[in-house]
């Protein structure tokens, strides 16, 4: 769902609200008037009264819209707040939300013709009062009140999701220090280190992609992905869409609520009505449902660590093949190469066949439902969500005030936190348990390919923004003239290894001929390459800056050297960075827009094989405008997300 369909989501909704809001403020302003009307005992003051029911309505009006224009305001900021991995998470909330507009007038037409009316009528006999258009009415806030909850909780998961992004990211930069790796894996201290090295685990197996069949060998080198992939960015990705997929509510998950709801009212048929010993049921189905998460949590568990290559161990109903050898001696398999699955297949039940009539292999063997588990787990995951805000709203609407007048003050207050704790309880699991599944989901024969494409079209886009920021900062140097650092070596940055890495990266793409080290003719050329004309006198100003030996050469190691001491070193900001490279993607430098043609020639100045669908997807992810094109205020936005974080200021 892109920006416009938001928007547009957003106005049914609020649209929806509107209607139903100035509907009872005019039923309401009709009811008093009338009875302000028999009051009343002259024109004059009729007059009066008519034009402060007018005034108030105004008034009304004008406060929700002044509403409606906060609301958007606080939606936009929260989609700001949020990370661009979880954006899917509140696009697809806000189109849950459409569901409330719908309701909202499908409501107001229904009162507004009467036929509540007609059907209380009907059905109660009573044409004074109307029973229920009071139960539509309490039906219709437990919805909402639904919803609220339902939004709080996706709200809460996307700022947890944000924080599991960070952490997951820092384990990755740990993944690349060997020496500390090595260090956990001999003698790991504390549960940091633990999840350290399950997360190192995974990461390995997912590089490895392993084949399914004995002796289960790593795929081949040119086939796998790079050993320097981001895992962590993957499951970041993989998390958002798991949540977004999960926020945008089924057809099965409803038809389950349908069949809850006629079981809880049989429930309280069985019981007499009786609403003490219902409400005491209630608390008991909240615990109950605590308890599953307990069971379903540990499942989980259990099924991550075993895509993890750790001491062998066997799942359920799997026993270890002792005749399948281990790569090496030190190296062990995941647990589910050791499923025997002539043991399996054999005592599979009917049921099993009949659901997922095709052959698992070993990793659906691990899943509750085999094949099906991953789309299990999301509508596991949806009931979830919709059970915490259904069991608080009927707690709020119907049970508190059913008993507050049978319940002493202590027993009010006990049975209150006995019936809200497991869903305190429940909505701080849900993100672990979010956590787990989008892991499991996205391993093994379930790796996503696409999310696999972005990740690595990140990467490299944020090694030609790192090349571009390098040639900008030398084109200051050579324009400006360059000013040597003295002193010791203390404020020199110090980088960690994935950032070396890239540094190192950056130089190789400088180095066309692949020699080690950038002659004059290669800076001169890399500059021009991207729209920098530089004079004979600037090149030679910039070979002084980066060459330490004075050998007219600048080596990997000396270009180093002068990343780490001079990136970073100046005032200038992103945007300002950013307004000095939109003019090199331009013609002439006079256009305000870059075309993904013009886009694609600067970025083929770096070897990194960029095709036009590439180009397309990176400007299809900052263009805000739908054009296809990119603006400054686009081409910052590009920056910003892939700005190196060692050079901000």
């Amino acid at each position: 769902m892109n920006g416009g369909n938001t928007t547009a989501t957003i106005r049914g909704v609020i649209v929806g609200v509107l209607i139903s809001c100035l509907y009872s403020v005019f039923c309401s302003s009709n009811l008093t008037v009338g009875i302000g009307r028999t009051l009343l005992e002259n024109d004059y003051e009729v007059e009066i009264y008519e034009k402060l029911e007018a005034s108030s309505i105004v008034c009304i009006v004008i406060l929700l819209i002044l509403i409606t224009i906060a609301f958007e305001v606080s939606k936009e900021k929260i989609e700001d707040s949020v990370s661009k991995t979880n954006k899917p998470i509140i696009e697809s909330l806000f189109g849950e939300m459409t569901i409330l507009g719908f309701l909202s007038v499908l409501i107001f037409f229904l009162m507004k013709s009467g036929f509540f009316e007609m059907l209380s009528t009907e059905l109660f006999g009573n044409e004074e009062h109307e029973p229920l258009v009071e139960i539509v009415e309490q039906v219709h806030f437990a919805l909402f009140f639904i919803m609220i909850i339902f939004v709080i909780q996706v709200l809460v998961l996307a700022k947890q999701g944000m924080n599991t992004e960070r952490e997951w990211l820092k384990m990755e930069r740990k993944c690349h220090n060997s020496a500390y790796i090595a260090k956990i894996t001999t003698n790991p201290e504390g549960r940091d280190d633990e999840k350290q090295l399950l997360y190192h685990a995974l990461r390995e197996e997912f590089i490895n992609e392993r084949s399914m069949d004995p002796p289960f060998l790593p795929t081949s080198i040119e086939h796998r992905v790079p050993a320097d992939f981001n895992f962590g960015r993957y499951l970041s990705i993989s998390l958002g869409n798991t949540a977004a997929h999960i926020v945008h509510l089924h057809e099965s998950s409803w038809a389950f609520f349908i069949f809850f709801t006629i079981v809880v009212y049989v429930i309280f048929i069985a019981l007499d009505l009786n609403m003490e010993v219902f409400a005491w049921t209630w608390a008991g189905i909240g615990w109950l449902s605590l308890l599953s998460d307990i069971v379903f949590i540990r499942y989980l568990t259990k099924l991550r660590n075993s895509f993890a290559a750790t001491l062998p161990k066997t799942v359920d109903k799997c026993e270890r093949m002792e005749d399948q050898p281990l790569l090496d001696g030190s190296y062990k398999l995941p647990s589910w190469c050791y499923i025997d699955m002539d043991a399996y297949l054999a005592g599979r039940s009917w049921f099993a066949k009949k659901l997922s009539p095709h052959q698992p292999n070993r990793q659906n063997a691990c899943f509750w439902l085999e094949r099906n588990g991953p789309e299990f787990h999301l509508y596991l995951f949806q009931i979830n969500l919709v059970f915490v805000g259904l069991y608080c709203a009927f707690l709020a609407v119907v049970i508190f005030p059913a008993v507050r007048s049978e319940f002493s003050s202590s027993l009010l207050m006990a049975y209150t936190a006995l019936a809200i704790l497991p869903m305190l309880l429940k909505m701080k699991d849900m993100q672990w348990i979010l956590t787990i599944m989008s892991q499991v989901g996205c391993m093994g024969t379930l790796r996503n390919a696409s999310i696999e494409a972005t990740v690595i079209r990140e990467e490299t886009t944020s090694r030609v923004i790192r090349g571009f920021l390098v040639l900008e900062k030398m084109h200051r140097i050579a324009e400006n003239g360059f000013q040597a650092r003295t002193g010791n070596d203390d404020s020199i940055k110090v980088l960690d290894g994935i950032e070396l890495e890239q540094i190192k990266k950056t130089f190789d793409s400088f180095d066309t001929d692949a020699s080690g080290y950038l002659s004059r003719d290669e800076l001169e050329n890399v500059m021009r390459g991207v729209g920098f004309s530089l004079s004979q006198e600037q090149v030679q100003q910039l070979i002084v800056a980066l060459d330490l030996d004075g050998d007219g050469m600048v080596e990997k190691d000396e270009f180093l050297h002068w990343y780490k001491s001079h990136m970073g070193d100046d005032d200038t900001t992103i945007k300002e960075r950013a307004q000095n490279l939109f003019k090199l993607f331009t013609k002439e430098g006079n256009d305000d827009r870059i075309t993904i043609g013009e886009f694609k020639t600067r970025l083929d100045s770096f070897p990194v094989g960029f095709t036009v669908d590439d180009v397309g997807e990176i400007v299809r992810a900052i263009d805000e405008n739908g054009d296809v094109m990119i603006s400054l205020k686009e081409f910052e936005k590009l920056l910003q997300n892939h700005y190196p974080a060692h050079l901000e200021v």
